[in-house]
């Protein structure tokens, strides 16, 4: 267990190296990790700790174990789709980046950094989870989640922000699925084709694209 302020660790950062480590971080201010993250298929890292913590390198993809996120946010910059799967209680996920295979058990997915497009493998988000997303806060911007294989939605809550850039009959993507899955269930309360409203704006959604 590493606990303490913040860490900011620029050089390598290795779990175990025997394919068995693990390691706990409990940190309570903003941490950056930009070295790489080394983490074989066996190891995990396990965020605790209402400090987020921004994962900036994955070269070579060295980070192949398991990512488990129970408080704070954790933001992925690069490429860190190599993560065999990042299970969500009580944390968030956020980022321009991309992870492996997703499980929103409770917390928060909330692509972006603070806007823009955060990629997921498999991705599954129960009713425990919320998806939470900025529409029109930056001018010819919005925040989505391409998902590279199946995505189910099983009563997760959708959290819309939204600012003063919309149009009227704007069509905005929210989840881009790569096309070879539909999307499974539907956020709470949101059945195809309902709508609902946030801000002063009134959004109707759809599932099918």
């Amino acid at each position: 267990i590493i606990s303490g302020l913040a860490m900011n660790i620029s050089s390598d950062f290795t779990v175990g190296g025997n394919n068995i480590g693990q390691v706990t971080l409990d940190t309570t201010q903003d941490s950056v990790f930009s070295g790489r993250i080394f983490v074989q298929p066996n190891e995990r890292i396990t965020k605790n700790g209402i400090g987020g913590l921004r994962f900036l390198s994955n070269s070579g993809s060295a980070y192949q174990g398991s990512l488990f996120v129970n408080n704070g946010t954790i933001t992925a910059v690069d490429d860190f789709s190599s993560i065999i799967n990042t299970t969500i209680s009580g944390g968030t996920i956020s980022g321009t980046g991309a992870f492996g295979p997703v499980f929103g058990l409770a917390g928060f997915i909330a692509p972006g950094d603070p806007i823009g497009t955060l990629t997921v493998g498999n991705t599954s988000i129960n009713s425990l989870s919320t998806f939470a997303i900025q529409a029109g806060t930056i001018a010819g911007s919005n925040d989505n989640l391409k998902v590279n294989g199946s995505i189910s939605l099983s009563n997760a809550t959708l959290s819309v922000t939204t600012g003063q850039n919309l149009v009227l009959n704007q069509v905005i993507p929210i989840i881009v699925n790569d096309g070879s899955d539909a999307i499974v269930g539907t956020f709470n309360g949101l059945a195809e084709g309902s709508t609902f409203t946030s801000g002063v704006y009134t959004f109707q959604i759809s599932y099918v694209g």
